[in-house]
This record gives C-alpha cells, structure tokens and sequence, in this order.
C-alpha cells in the first residue's frame, strides 16, 4: 500500500526557498517518480527542485547562497589577488 502524500501549501519555506506550487513528478535515474516543486529563492531565481531534497535540508537555496555571500554568518574567505 502506497504512503499517503502529505500536501505541501503553497507559501511554504524551506531554507531560502519558498514553495509557489507542485510541478510534473520527474523519474529520477532508477524510474521512480519523485515529486518535485516550484519553488522561489530569496534572491528571486524560480527553479523547480525535488521535495526530498527539500525536506531532508540538502537543498536550502538555488545555489547563490554559496557563491560570496554570507553562510552560517561567517564571510566567504575569498579574495582578490593582486
């Protein structure tokens, strides 16, 4: 018997990322389908992610967190050479 699918409300947030609605499932590699959603980064990019990777906190942004922006309140360690 399958699991019931627990509803994801729009407006939802996980991390950065915002839920705006659910997208067409997508197979992943093995031919499962996973549920994937549309969802809205803090800096404004809409990309559609898997839920699982929502829920279990691997994906917490669209990616712009990672790339000279604050993380975990330490700066980025990056600088330019001269």
């Amino acid at each position: 018997m399958p699991r019931p699918r627990l509803p994801v409300p729009p407006g939802t947030t996980y991390g950065h990322l915002t839920v705006i609605r659910e997208a067409e499932p997508r197979a992943r590699g093995w031919g499962a389908m996973e549920r994937v959603m549309l969802v809205r980064c803090g800096c404004g990019e809409v990309r559609e992610v898997y839920l699982k990777n929502l829920r279990s906190g691997q994906t917490v942004s669209c990616g712009h967190y990672g790339r000279g922006h604050l993380w975990r309140g330490t700066k980025s360690t990056t600088t330019d050479a001269a």
